[in-house]
């Protein structure tokens, strides 16, 4: 997409297991918030020692400094970990 040139800022960003895009992508779909107000949502589902590496604080603190991270990794239960998101217009 960012070939084409069709590649634009997102309101909302699924991360696989932390996967992010590269620094000059993750500009691109997620830019830093003017004013330090962020409107847009990140997601990730990781949990602690399952995967090696992972959660990657630096890349959750790029994702949180653009906009509002919810983890799987805060949940009590392992047998709980999905998340209900909901869009307004």
């Amino acid at each position: 997409m960012d070939e084409k040139g069709v590649l634009e800022p997102v309101h909302y960003l699924k991360v696989s297991h932390n996967g992010t895009p590269a620094a000059g992508l993750l500009y691109k779909v997620l830019p830093l918030p003017e004013g330090g107000k962020k409107r847009d949502k990140a997601v990730n589902s990781t949990w602690e020692g399952q995967y090696g590496g992972i959660p990657h604080e630096p890349t959750n603190d790029k994702l949180r400094a653009r906009a509002h991270l919810r983890s799987t990794l805060n949940r009590d239960n392992r047998d709980d970990l999905y998340m209900d998101s909901y869009f307004t217009a």
